[in-house]
């Protein structure tokens, strides 16, 4: 599911800024046709950057099984989450 925009490959500045785009995640969940005979691994470091809390709840969204793995350091190290409310961490 990692688009090319999205990963290191296009180096950390572009990454960085389109992980904050916001319905980023939503686009590519509808793009790639996600639905409830998938499985969407999600990795975050910190679980709050805006890609992936939207891909985990458009994923969910589609009944799509959804499996998170973060940090719970970093998301307690994150001062400012971007979009809190919306959060997925659960223990």
């Amino acid at each position: 599911m990692l688009g090319s925009d999205i990963n290191l490959s296009s180096g950390a500045f572009r990454s960085t800024m389109m992980e904050n785009v916001k319905e980023y995640g939503e686009l590519i969940v509808k793009d790639l046709d996600v639905s409830g005979n998938d499985v969407v691994i999600i990795v975050s470091t910190s679980g709050v950057n805006q890609f992936p809390v939207e891909v985990a709840i458009y994923s969910k969204q589609v009944d799509a099984k959804t499996i998170g793995i973060t940090s719970i350091i970093q998301y307690s190290k994150s001062l400012e989450p971007k979009i809190a409310s919306r959060n997925t961490y659960s223990k």
